[in-house]
């Protein structure tokens, strides 16, 4: 078939509009984007459409300028493109442009000496397709290097195609050198056809091949982004959730502090020394652990200030609490407490007058019988905080209970060598399924509470020889009893814990 044949004119041109329409499109696809990578593969597609182009036009162009310049622009396309790879692999290194453009332009001078020698023009086309077979199959290589790299399946589309490119290259070179006739693109033989037909579709194949590629890594990326984001933002809510525990934590605990340092006293047994082991100790191991985190958190991600000062404020109440825990342990040794003569009726007064405001505010009616004018030898500070705990527990339990029917009795009475004080209220009382454990460590009745107050006061109680006991035949409310005998303190008791 003639090449001015109109069928084979138009196979030309379609091919030829093709072959720019693509690295034009992408060129303006990838506009305003960072992916050099890309741009650079789109460079060595728009130079093959360029000596596409030549082909096309070749007879109205010099000899000497067509064949070698179609040769080494050739070449150069396929350095382009297998350059764009080898930046896909960061442990690869990459060779530079200057070594590509090298290439190209020693292949231009080689095939313009070889014109001008007037060596036979197939014999040229024969080491120049040589040449970029030789570049394709390092192409190959680097394709299969970047789909093991990002697990590309687009990958294999570029590696069938450029392994067909270079086959039907070698394949002409091998008919030159075994037949000594060389088929041109155009010759319409079976070589030829199978080679126009594969440099008629490559194009199409191996950008649609590296679009699909540019398609994975930025989803990929997308992935990770949102994997990123979803785990800071999941970091930082639980940051904050712990956060918020810890100062749910210190504010309980400081509560309790403070109710001691209310009345002055701070207790003086080993229970207390486990409470606090217990009921401060973790707190703070668990606030020092999110103190840590939080500046790993803040060092990894330049975290703002305001982070910057919440870490502040952490270590802060930390050192707070661990203060306060250091001044209370010198009274936890398990020996023998000093001792006060002290009236438990005077020491009646002096809580309530502490509890004055609160039963004002909350309108309980105060019902005090108090007997106990005898003076007994107690520890300084420890009745009065059992009796804070019994008054504190009291008043919670009225919650509940209209205003006007509150109800609070405090009595105090003497048996043989024996001081008796009771502290009852009109409240919902104790569940059944509490009454048990209700002095045991965390044993507790209320949604809010720790479950130490009555532990510690039963464990106070126990170190004066005394008990600390919940009427069980009270029917209204919750009724308890204290009973300490006129005797010397006692080596502290074994702690009592929650089986």
């Amino acid at each position: 078939m003639p090449h001015d044949h109109p069928g084979v004119q138009l196979l030309l041109l379609s091919g030829l509009a093709i072959y720019w329409l693509i690295p034009l499109s992408s060129w303006w696809m990838l506009r305003g984007d960072g992916n050099r990578n890309a741009r650079l593969w789109f460079l060595g597609t728009g130079l093959y459409s360029l000596v596409a182009t030549m082909f096309v036009f070749g007879k109205w162009l010099p000899p000497l300028m067509a064949a070698p310049l179609m040769a080494s622009l050739g070449l150069l396309s396929v350095f382009m493109m297998l350059a764009s790879l080898q930046r896909e692999v960061p442990r690869v290194k990459a060779i530079p442009y200057r070594g590509y453009w090298a290439g190209a332009v020693l292949e231009y001078v080689l095939m313009s000496a070889l014109y001008v020698g007037q060596v036979a023009l197939p014999h040229m086309y024969a080491l120049h397709l040589g040449l970029i077979s030789l570049a394709e199959i390092a192409l190959i290589v680097q394709a299969n290097r970047v789909r093991q790299q990002h697990q590309s399946q687009a990958m294999w589309i570029l590696i069938a195609t450029f392994m067909a490119f270079a086959l039907t290259n070698l394949v002409r070179v091998m008919e030159l050198l075994l037949t000594g006739h060389f088929s041109s693109l155009l010759d319409f033989t079976v070589t030829s056809n199978a080679s126009l037909i594969v440099n008629y579709l490559s194009v199409i194949f191996y950008c649609y091949g590296y679009w699909g590629f540019v398609v994975e890594k930025s989803r990929r990326q997308l992935v990770l982004a949102t994997k990123e984001t979803v785990q800071a933002q999941a970091n930082e809510r639980l940051a904050l959730h712990r956060e918020e525990l810890s100062q749910d934590l210190l504010r309980e605990r400081m509560k309790w502090m403070e109710q001691l340092t209310a009345i002055g006293k701070l207790a003086q047994s080993g229970a207390l020394s486990a409470t606090i082991a217990h009921e401060v100790n973790q707190p703070l191991a668990a606030i020092q652990l999110n103190i840590e985190e939080s500046q790993r958190m803040a060092q990894d991600s330049q975290a703002p200030a305001p982070m910057q000062q919440l870490l502040k404020r952490i270590e802060h109440d930390n050192q707070r609490v661990a203060q306060i825990v250091q001044r209370v342990r010198w009274m936890f040794s398990g020996q023998p407490s000093p001792m006060q003569s002290q009236i438990l009726d005077d020491l009646v007064q002096v809580v309530l007058q502490l509890h004055a405001q609160r039963l004002s505010r909350e309108q309980v009616q105060l019902h005090l019988d108090l007997q106990a004018k005898r003076p007994f030898q107690f520890a300084p500070g420890e009745i009065e905080h059992v009796l804070m705990n019994l008054l504190d527990n009291a008043l919670d339990a009225l919650q509940s209970v209209p205003s006007q029917a509150r109800h609070i009795t405090l009595h105090t009475w003497c048996e043989t060598n024996t001081l008796c004080l009771s502290v009852a209220d009109n409240g919902p009382g104790i569940p059944e399924a509490l009454r048990d454990s209700i002095f045991e460590l965390l044993g507790t009745s209320k949604t809010t509470g720790m479950g130490v107050g009555l532990w510690l006061a039963r464990y106070i109680a126990e170190r004066h020889g005394g008990t600390l006991t919940l009427d069980e035949h009270n029917t209204t409310g919750a009724r308890f009893v204290l009973r300490i005998p006129q005797r010397p303190l006692t080596d502290a008791p074994i702690l009592r814990t929650k089986d």
